[in-house]
């Protein structure tokens, strides 16, 4: 469907240019960063047994659906379906078992794509405790992750307001989401660190129990570590160094003035990263964990060159993490030369209606191909919907069932 391939710069703050083809994008100071080559639709979905959606058929289509419906009819559910199909994990962070509906023994999604002129069709089935069942145009995936990346997804839940801001480790998995699916490299490099770093931590502890340290065993496991980490750190720097631009250049946007807004990468494997593995050893036999490594990186939000969250007001924080996902959905679509579908999930909850109007509208101008936003109000996303210029589709759900389904 479309090659991974690497953010392009080679660490340099504005990325270089893609084939010539497609909308120009513009950063901040107006260098060209990519054009957008295709549009990425999902055009049915055929969900059984997912969670509270027993039997359900969406009829997509490019543009933009709202979902409205009562809390716990299912609207969040739908887009964790989505995210899952794209991902291979539930946002939700459920795990498999917990996604089959309730009485049911399995759950099967239908999903039929199109790409320019392809169209690929996408089976899940899942039984628990373990048999699950991936296929691509009727070809199982041997492994997984190879199906990482085909179906790129920009969530934006009502969580990531405040995690975003106050939670270092939200703001990694905020690199590693852009990444894993831009990336195969970077994909298996960090499957790779978290396996080592898992045998390091389970070594940790039972040395610690046992009293006894093994020091050649743990030289073995730091060597695994930081030949990973290098990879890991340098592609995190380098997409940080393209996000800083078009963060600060959205957040204008929004706020319709110039903003001291920055981001900053901070990591143990910018420096001697071995020597600090060494060096922290004595405090990782005593805590029985890793105290330093890429798992321990910072991205700061940065205004006014402090620390957003120390500083930043409400509205400021929410704009700056609505430039956050502005600016994913842009350095995906940079990276892959298709658009990402974009999940909003009950957004409304924590930005006002303007704010996610001048979101929408973001998208929109930025060549968004497909975009679900969920809310529990059908009269606020309608008038949101008629604002926009793209196609508009709106939907109700009422206990995992449509009730009402038409187009703007």
């Amino acid at each position: 469907m479309r090659l991974h391939r690497p953010f392009p710069g080679g660490g340099s703050r504005h990325p270089g240019r893609f084939p010539q083809s497609g909308r120009k994008v513009f950063c901040a100071d107006g260098h060209l960063c990519g054009r957008f080559t295709s549009i990425l639709i999902l055009q049915q979905l055929d969900i059984a047994n997912f969670k509270n959606l027993r039997s359900l058929r969406l009829e997509g289509g490019g543009g933009f659906h709202f979902i409205s419906g009562d809390n716990g009819a299912g609207k969040t559910n739908l887009l964790d379906c989505i995210y899952y199909l794209g991902i291979t994990k539930s946002f939700a962070q459920q795990s498999e078992k917990e996604l089959v509906s309730e009485g049911a023994g399995y759950f099967r999604l239908d999903a039929v794509f199109t790409e320019e002129d392809t169209q690929d069709q996408l089976v899940v089935k899942f039984q628990p405790p373990q048999t699950r069942s991936w296929s691509w145009n009727g070809r199982k995936y041997g492994r997984l992750l190879e199906h990482i990346g085909k179906i790129p997804v920009v969530l934006l839940a009502p969580e990531d307001v405040y995690q975003l801001i106050h939670a270092a480790d939200a703001r990694r998995k905020y690199l590693n989401q852009i990444l894993v699916q831009t990336d195969r490299d970077y994909l298996e490099h960090l499957l790779a660190y978290n396996k080592l770093l898992k045998h390091r931590n389970a070594a940790l502890r039972q040395m610690h129990l046992s009293g006894r340290a093994d020091h050649q065993m743990l030289d073995a496991l730091d060597h695994g570590l930081c030949q990973h980490a290098s990879l890991l750190f340098e592609k995190r720097r380098d997409l940080s160094q393209l996000l800083e631009p078009l963060v600060c250049r959205y957040i204008d946007s929004i706020s319709h003035s110039s903003q001291d807004a920055g981001l900053r990468y901070v990591s143990d494997a910018e420096a001697d990263f071995p020597s600090r593995l060494l060096e922290n050893r004595s405090r990782d036999l005593a805590t029985m964990r890793t105290n330093s490594g890429i798992h321990k990186d910072r991205l700061d939000c940065l205004m006014e060159g402090r620390p957003i969250g120390q500083r930043g007001s409400q509205g400021q924080c929410k704009t700056f993490v609505a430039a956050l996902k502005l600016a994913q959905f842009t350095c995906m679509n940079l990276a892959m030369g298709s658009s990402p579908i974009v999940l909003l999930d009950d957004i409304f909850a924590k930005l006002d209606a303007n704010r996610v109007l001048q979101f929408a509208q973001l998208l929109e101008s930025e060549g968004v191909g497909q975009c679900f936003i969920t809310d529990t109000h059908r009269e606020r996303v309608k008038r949101v919907g008629e604002m926009l210029g793209q196609q508009v589709k709106f939907h109700e759900l009422e206990k995992g069932a449509w009730i009402h389904q038409q187009d703007a």
